[in-house]
């Protein structure tokens, strides 16, 4: 998969999981600390700060969403 395509599938991602409601510190560290143990701490690091980068630009990509 070429950069573009892996930057996107992270974007969606950490979007999917802000979408579900997870937007609490309590939630995004339980999510972390599961996706360290699956991914391993690099990975989980980043699903963070792509959740904490999603979250700031929430209001251009979750128009018309009322959740």
């Amino acid at each position: 998969m070429g950069n573009e395509a892996v930057r996107r599938r992270d974007v969606c991602e950490a979007r999917g999981y802000i979408r579900r409601g997870i937007t609490t510190p309590a939630k995004v560290n339980q999510l972390i600390d599961d996706m360290t143990k699956r991914r391993g701490v690099v990975a989980a690091e980043r699903l963070r700060a792509d959740m904490r980068e999603e979250w700031l630009k929430r209001g251009k990509w979750m128009v018309g969403r009322h959740s």
